[in-house]
């Protein structure tokens, strides 16, 4: 939990959630980054919010939690009316969808599986070096959000923040002598 050394819970855990929320979203980066926080306890997870509802993602399972409709209609029982916000509406609520949940992920056997055969043959991992440095650059740009407290706009081809040169200048950091890395001097 020391920025000199790593990253937090969001280079932690993150990590290994955020090639889900790609996949979901059919992209590979994202435009932009803010984060705001601290140390709050309670379950990881990744939650998508869409039209019908919210899934939300851990790796213990899945939850959908549907979207809800307000409806109001005039009541005719007076005893009724008194207790809803005195308004003389009754409210129900109805929704598209069902609540749903999984309390479990088998997908720990296949994911080594797949590694294995493709040391065996050389083939492209479901989560290859490429997936992992993507979900990686989310991470440490929520930390640098985080850092500077600012928005960040992040031009993904370039690895570039395009906003802010003190945000920019957090992608990289000096190397202690004598190691160095050719091209990432700053």
């Amino acid at each position: 939990m020391f920025w000199d050394y790593a990253g937090g819970e969001l280079t932690n855990w993150c990590v290994h959630l955020i090639d889900i929320v790609h996949w979901a979203l059919g992209v590979d980066a994202p435009l932009s980054a803010a984060s705001s926080g601290g140390k709050p306890f309670g379950s990881y997870g990744v939650m998508l919010q869409g039209t019908l509802g919210t899934l939300f993602i851990d790796r213990g399972g899945y939850e959908i939690i549907p979207q809800a409709t307000a409806h109001a209609e005039k009541v005719s029982q007076s005893y009724r009316e008194a207790f809803d916000d005195l308004s003389g509406l009754g409210m129900y609520y109805t929704s598209d969808t069902v609540s749903e949940r999984g309390t479990t992920s088998l997908q720990h056997m296949p994911h080594v599986r797949n590694f294995l055969d493709c040391i065996k043959t050389r083939a492209l991992p479901t989560g290859d070096i490429e997936i992992g440095h993507r979900s990686t650059a989310v991470c440490h740009l929520g930390n640098i959000a985080f850092r500077t407290g600012l928005k960040i706009l992040w031009d993904a081809r370039s690895e570039k923040i395009t906003n802010s040169r003190e945000a920019n200048e957090l992608l990289t950091r000096p190397y202690r002598a004598p190691w160095r890395l050719a091209g990432m001097e700053g």
